[in-house]
């Protein structure tokens, strides 16, 4: 057992279960310092299992990861892949929601430099509810 042992079971400088011991854990399952919510890894978790620094939900596994099963940067809703998106909720630099890939959006809500709406293709829009900045 080392120092700043919050609970019982404490190893290294992180957290297992309930038994924490590192500065900064609230909530169980914690391992790193800032940890709040269960089965944190990193730094500023927030939500279960999440694995990266600024995870916001459950099953996150890079940074800035924002709901279930993210894989890569910006990630926000299910089930994302690397640079381009299989399912819904991509992760991309200009995509945000279903079914797009890379640079265009193939699906709704997508999102780039110049598009905010559904049906973005690069820096034109083409549906509802885009926006040219």
């Amino acid at each position: 057992l080392d120092g700043y042992c919050v609970g019982d079971h404490c190893r290294d400088g992180y957290c297992v279960g309930h038994h924490c011991r590192d500065d900064y854990c609230v909530g169980d399952h914690c391992r790193d310092g800032y940890c709040v919510g269960d089965h944190c890894r990193d730094g500023y978790c927030v939500g279960d299992h999440c694995r990266d620094d600024y995870c916001v939900g459950d099953h996150c596994r890079d940074d800035y990861c924002v709901g279930d099963h993210c894989r890569d940067d910006y990630c926000v809703g299910d089930h994302c892949r690397d640079d381009y998106c299989v399912g819904d909720h991509c992760r991309d630099d200009y995509c945000v929601s279903d079914h797009c890939r890379d640079d265009y959006c193939v699906g709704d809500h997508c999102r780039d430099d110049y598009c905010v709406g559904d049906h973005c293709r690069d820096s034109y829009c083409v549906g509802i509810c885009c926006q040219l900045w």
